[in-house]
């Protein structure tokens, strides 16, 4: 089984695909459509000569499409963390963090803990491994009050409230816009 993901018009949307595979065919089975899928059977159609390539190519095209839909969807992600880690570093007060003994270093772990996809640990099964991930429950990654929640760990040992050494506002920042295969783009803001 495997997941593809997209966003579109500012949702994520996340499609399960199973797939299976004996000595003559590979079956892909989805509860919906997918676009990812289409896009290949298209190619397939264009140059059937990939077909003959046998099983193993196929079902590596397959997860190789489903695969790189998701990279577009954490470029996304990883975009919005940045610009918003970058807002906060330009606006927390360094006289008053460097007193309490909280790096710019603090800050940005902090941050990447609760809105990155921080590893903490490792489930080992007979047959798996399950990377364990740390982050903020989803209904709190969008409220920018949740960032007064959040405490840095500073020098001299104790916690500090975010807040104490940062302003936090919303604000309007330009959308990133992604261009598949490396495409050449500049950027313009006004």
């Amino acid at each position: 089984m495997l997941f593809s993901a997209d966003w579109t018009k500012g949702e994520l949307k996340i499609r399960e695909h199973h797939l299976y595979i004996s000595k003559k065919y590979l079956v892909t089975v989805h509860p919906e459509p997918s676009p990812e899928l289409k896009a290949l059977y298209e190619r397939l159609k264009e140059t059937p000569e990939l077909t003959k390539r046998g099983l193993p190519f196929l079902f590596y095209l397959v997860v190789d499409k489903l695969v790189d839909e998701v990279f577009t969807v954490i470029d996304h992600l990883d975009a919005g963390t940045c610009a918003l880690e970058d807002a906060i570093l330009q606006r927390y007060n360094r006289e008053a963090a460097g007193q309490l003994g909280i790096s710019a270093s603090e800050i940005e772990n902090t941050l990447y803990d609760a809105f990155g996809q921080r590893q903490v640990s490792t489930i080992y099964t007979a047959t798996n491994e399950y990377w364990v991930v740390m982050e903020v429950l989803p209904q709190y990654q969008t409220d920018v009050s949740t960032l007064g929640t959040l405490y840095v760990p500073s020098a001299p040992g104790p916690v500090v409230p975010l807040r104490s050494v940062a302003q936090f506002t919303s604000t309007a920042v330009p959308a990133p816009v992604y261009h598949p295969a490396a495409a050449a783009a500049v950027e313009c803001t006004g």
